[in-house]
C-alpha cells in the first residue's frame, strides 16, 4: 500500500493508536533498510515511509502498536523489526495483537467474515493466514 495520511485505514490506525496515547512519526527520511521503531515507554511509533515493507503497512502499524499494548513481554525500551520472527515472544505476541487492531476496525467499520478480503485491505502478509483465520474465529463465537 502506497502511504496516503487520508486513506481510512491509515487514518482509522491514527485515531486507533491516539485514542490509547500512542503517538506515530511518520519518517521519509531513512533507509529502506531500516525497520519501523517502537519506544514502549513514551508510546511512540516511528514508521518508516521508505520502508522495502511498504505493501504491508497497516499490519505494520498495527503490529508496532501491540508492542506498546501489550508492553513488550521482554520489557524492551525500544522495540525494532526482528522480521516478524514467530520465535521471537515480543514478536509473535505483537503479531496477534495486530491482527486483532485490524480485525477489531475491520468488524467496527462493517466489514465481512472473508479472510482473503481482509488480508488483502489491511495489508497482512501470506504468512498471517493461519493466525488471521484463528483470530477471525474469535469473532464468530
Amino acid at each position: 500500500m502506497k502511504f496516503n495520511r487520508h486513506h481510512p485505514i491509515i487514518e482509522d490506525l491514527i485515531e486507533f493508536g491516539k485514542r490509547r496515547d500512542i503517538d506515530v512519526v511518520f519518517s521519509n527520511e531513512l533507509h529502506p533498510e531500516t525497520p519501523d521503531i517502537v519506544n514502549v515507554e513514551q508510546r511512540l511509533v516511528i514508521i518508516n515511509l521508505n520502508s522495502v515493507l511498504a505493501d504491508i503497512l497497516p499490519f505494520r502499524m498495527s503490529h508496532e502498536f501491540g508492542h506498546i499494548l501489550e508492553q513488550a513481554v521482554n520489557h524492551n525500551l525500544w522495540s525494532t523489526f526482528e522480521n516478524y520472527d514467530s520465535n521471537n515472544p515480543d514478536e509473535r505476541i505483537a503479531n496477534t495483537a495486530g491482527i486483532n487492531i485490524l480485525l477489531y476496525l475491520h468488524f467496527g467499520n462493517g466489514g465481512q467474515f472473508n479472510y482473503i478480503d481482509f488480508m488483502n485491505m489491511y495489508g497482512l502478509p501470506a504468512w498471517t493466514e493461519t493466525k488471521v483465520k484463528e483470530q477471525m474465529k474469535m469473532y464468530l463465537i
